[in-house]
């Protein structure tokens, strides 16, 4: 297998250029932004040993087509791939004027590949900015819904941020919620970690200001009912006082009108960017595509399996399509095999 890392401005410029040089077999292996300034990149492969299934047979064979043979030719058939993926976005209740405008840009790809297809169109419509690894200036504030996840989304932030040979900073705001700092300071425990606790906007803005590590700063917040005003102007004052990137975690198996109104209402206190948790509970996602799309929030991390260790996954436009194809057609990649399993 050969590997080639293709760079452009765009997904669908990308792609392009893989099947232009590597041709309609190439495997993507990984896809995302150009880490040397703006654009994307998409690293390809080409498996040599693969057999060509259109290869002529000898003339002492059967030019009958076998049935894998058949399959094959299907997909290769643009027609068949519209097909797929309009079947694929209807399972996953995208409604239709959202689905059409996929559609639209899927055909744009001008590619056989309903992955690559419907990654082009996912590139072309929504967002993505996935979590850095690396300690950012401010800290990060998870906040959501009661139920979302957010204390395991944190330990498994900070698994991962630790994995990558960084310091974390733990605080809770959880004081009230009876087993919320215990739930939490036991994953900090096993990761060798002391756990903070502030009960106000003022105390957190003082123990903030203590800090003078370089240690990435991860704060939980108390889960509120983003329709009580109040909870919602106390998770305000929180954001404020710590100077905190809130980013919403959220189950995603709501619908349409769930999704969006409750987004809504976080995104007035300065949601940007959300993480989709429950994501191996929940097989149809076309409410959290309606209301991204319709509010302009970016996708971040989704929570793919409830160990702390690797529980998190980046999403892009090419793992996104694969989670919304069928799974005969994503099979090649881990993401649905680890969500399945």
């Amino acid at each position: 297998m050969r590997l080639k890392v293709f760079t452009a401005p765009s997904m669908n410029e990308a792609m392009q250029q893989v099947r232009q040089q590597i041709g309609e077999d190439a495997i993507i292996v990984s896809t995302g932004k150009n880490p040397e300034g703006s654009g994307v990149t998409i690293t390809a492969a080409l498996d040599k040993a693969e057999p060509d299934l259109f290869t002529p047979k000898p003339a002492n064979q059967s030019h009958a087509l076998t049935t894998v043979q058949v399959e094959a030719e299907e997909k290769e058939t643009p027609k068949t791939i519209m097909k797929v993926l309009t079947d694929a976005l209807d399972d996953h209740g995208v409604p239709d004027r959202l689905a059409s405008d996929m559609l639209r840009a899927a055909a744009f790809a001008q590619t056989e590949d309903p992955i690559l297809a419907l990654g082009a169109a996912i590139d072309d419509m929504f967002s993505f900015s996935p979590l850095s690894t690396q300690p950012t200036k401010n800290p990060i504030m998870l906040v959501g819904p009661p139920g979302s996840g957010k204390t395991v989304t944190l330990a498994k932030m900070t698994a991962r941020i630790m994995l990558a040979g960084h310091s974390v900073q733990a605080i809770s705001t959880d004081t009230v919620r009876a087993g919320g700092i215990d739930q939490l300071s036991t994953y900090m425990r096993h990761m060798k970690l002391d756990l903070d606790q502030a009960d106000s906007p003022l105390s957190l803005e003082a123990l903030l200001k203590k800090q003078t590590s370089p240690a990435q700063i991860l704060i939980d917040s108390l889960a509120v009912n983003p329709y009580r005003e109040k909870e919602m102007n106390n998770l305000a004052k929180l954001i404020e006082k710590s100077g905190a990137e809130p980013i919403l975690v959220i189950d995603g198996g709501k619908d349409a009108v769930d999704f969006e109104s409750t987004c809504n209402l976080f995104q007035d206190i300065g949601v940007e960017r959300f993480i989709l948790t429950k994501i191996d509970l929940t097989r149809r996602l076309g409410g959290t595509l309606a209301g991204a799309q319709k509010l302009g929030l970016s996708f971040c991390e989704i929570g793919t399996k409830p160990e702390i260790i690797e529980g998190l996954t980046s999403l892009n436009p090419v793992s996104l399509a694969r989670l919304l194809l069928p799974r005969d057609l994503s099979a090649a990649d881990g993401l649905l095999r680890d969500l399945r399993t």
